[in-house]
């Protein structure tokens, strides 16, 4: 609907990139990103999907995480940063203790850590 209402059919890539930078990229978006980037937990976002497991509450934390990430811009990038807001975002949840007590020390080891963490919650709760 954004694009609709603010590019002309005849604009140009350019024109039509600065159109929607322009209206994405102000204070009040970075704010929120922000907002979202040093607040959102694991707990959280189990809170508000109730309907989904933890494997897809833990997609959509690691999901959100990256996405703030990269609206936020050059002060936020690299994997440090996100690495160190995912391990801030999932302390204290019992199913994920066991990827936190030495966490990988890359995102992607850290992001298996996890996986496996609820993995191995779930199969104990079946034995």
């Amino acid at each position: 609907m954004f694009y609709i209402q603010v590019v002309e059919r005849d604009d140009s890539f350019a024109s039509a990139y600065t159109a929607i930078k322009n209206h994405f990229d102000h204070d009040v978006h970075h704010q929120h990103y922000y907002t979202d980037w040093t607040t959102t937990t694991f707990a959280r976002t189990r809170t508000e999907n109730p309907d989904k497991g933890l494997h897809e509450v833990l997609q959509i934390l690691l999901d959100k995480l990256q996405l703030c990430q990269r609206a936020l811009g050059k002060n936020f990038e690299g994997k440090d940063a996100l690495r160190t807001t995912v391990i801030n975002a999932c302390r204290r949840v019992p199913e994920l203790k066991m990827a936190l007590f030495k966490p990988a020390t890359i995102c992607e080891g850290l992001f298996s850590d996890l996986r496996s963490a609820v993995e191995t919650h779930l199969a104990r709760q079946h034995t």
